[in-house]
Formats: structure tokens, C-alpha cells, sequence
């Protein structure tokens, strides 16, 4: 996915100063690893924002991810995080189940996260928007049909027909798992 970043932005016409990735993990608990050794040089510090969009819940530690990136910041650059608010645990036979480390962060978490990383300058932490995934409408036999889910009841909704079912006992196949609802915010502060 990089390497096909970095060829897009060639392609345009952008030099490397302009517009390049660079793939590796900061988020490592020792400096002397190689992976945390490539990216020790200054041009990857002094930045005016570092900004983790929708990712802060894969993290192992986010915490440790915060401060990591807060040390690359210049006096006064700013961190940004989007993500979600608490939620429930996804159904874990989700495609994204096992990548998912923690079900959102509360504002008090993300305000401890922020002051513990030296970003907590100016901290405000805002609801952006409610969010469903996995939404999903099938074609039969030329008409709309549609799945929703609300709880433990679950209707679909045909041209012709509408039924519920009440429980937790039913099944989907594969690619087609219960809606998730999520609540979005952005979260920043600055460093000090």
C-alpha cells in the first residue's frame, strides 16, 4: 500500500519532499530497535500535527502510540485522533474482530492519554458523528430487500414482504454480519 502511495504521488508529479510514505513502527518499547532506529533521523520530527485517523483502537498501547507520536511534534504542534467512543465488542466472527485491541476510548481516557503523552494543552474532545457498518441491502428477483438490526430483533424489508425476528438466534453468511453502531470523535491537544 505504500509503495503504491509513494508511485501515485510520482506519478503526479510530486517529488519525495512534497508528498512520500514511509512504512515502520515507532510504537516500539525500545529505542534501540531497528524498526524505531530508521525513522531517528530529524526529518521525522518537528512536526506541526500528527494525526491517527480511525486506527487508535488497533493499537496495543495506546498510551505508549500517544507519547511516541507527541515526541515527534514541535513545542506547540498539535495531536489529532479520530475514533470511536466506548461500544460493545463486535460479533468476533467479524473480519476485523481480531485486529480490534480496544472498543473506544471515553473522554477521560483520552484526556489522561493526552496529558500522560504532554499533549494535554488545550485538550477538547468532540462528537463528530454515529456511524453503522456493515449495512447491507440484496437484490431478488428485481426487488430491494434490506437487513437491519436493532438489539436482538432483526427485520427484513422486501418490496412485498417485512418480517422480525425476535431473539438472538439467527445466522448470516459470510460478508453480510450485524450492523455496528459507532459514535466517531476527534480528539486533540498541544504539546506543551
Amino acid at each position: 500500500m505504500v509503495a503504491a502511495y509513494n508511485a501515485r504521488a510520482a506519478n503526479q508529479g510530486l517529488t519525495p519532499a512534497e508528498m512520500y510514505a514511509h512504512q515502520g513502527n515507532i510504537c516500539t518499547r525500545d529505542d534501540g530497535d531497528a524498526t524505531a532506529a530508521a525513522f531517528a533521523s530529524p526529518e521525522f520530527s518537528g512536526f506541526d500535527v500528527a494525526a491517527v485517523g480511525l486506527g487508535f483502537h488497533h493499537f496495543d498501547d495506546p498510551a505508549l502510540a500517544a507519547r511516541k507520536l507527541a515526541a515527534r511534534l514541535k513545542v506547540g504542534g498539535v495531536l489529532v485522533i479520530i475514533d470511536f467512543l466506548p461500544h460493545g465488542k463486535p460479533d468476533p466472527a467479524h473480519a476485523a474482530a481480531s485486529t480490534v485491541t480496544h472498543h473506544g476510548f471515553s473522554e477521560a481516557q483520552m484526556r489522561r492519554i493526552y496529558d500522560q503523552a504532554g499533549v494535554g494543552n488545550d485538550f477538547a474532545l468532540e462528537e463528530v458523528a454515529n456511524v453503522v457498518f456493515n449495512t447491507h441491502t440484496h437484490t431478488h428477483a428485481g426487488s430491494e430487500h434490506t437487513h437491519a438490526h436493532t438489539g436482538s430483533e432483526h427485520t427484513h424489508t422486501g418490496s412485498d414482504h417485512t418480517h422480525t425476528h425476535t431473539g438472538s438466534e439467527h445466522s448470516h453468511p459470510p460478508g453480510h454480519e450485524p450492523e455496528m453502531r459507532r459514535t466517531i470523535f476527534i480528539a486533540r491537544g498541544v504539546k506543551a
